[in-house]
């Protein structure tokens, strides 16, 4: 049971991953573990009442995420290109974005 233990404490802690799909797969093959063998997951009676830190994301809350460009593409803000592996601001229903054209405020740079 130790060793179900640790595989289980190891797919939570995967679940955290900012790669959504590898996440979810991490979450669901806990949550089979959890009910294939029964086991309760608790926090220790001294973790109980304190507050977590904030996980560190790449995410924005506006739907935007950090992230290093997959294939090559065209900047939705400058209509430059943008190249494999660059750091970009990608947004699912918005595309990509060079992480120069993107402000940390959340806002789109002024056209130049």
């Amino acid at each position: 049971m130790a060793d179900v233990l640790a595989q289980i404490r190891a797919l939570i802690a995967l679940s955290a991953s900012d790669n959504l799909d590898e996440a979810r797969n991490a979450s669901l093959a806990a949550t089979r573990l959890i009910r294939k063998y029964g086991a309760i997951i608790s926090l220790p009676p001294e973790n109980i009442g304190t507050s977590f830190p904030a996980p560190t994301s790449k995410r924005r809350g506006d739907g935007w995420r950090r992230i290093k460009a997959k294939y090559a593409g065209v900047c939705v803000h400058c209509r430059q290109s943008i190249r494999k592996n660059t750091p970009i601001w990608w947004s699912f229903d918005k595309g990509a974005m060079h992480k120069d054209c993107y402000e940390p405020s959340g806002k789109k740079k002024a056209e130049r």
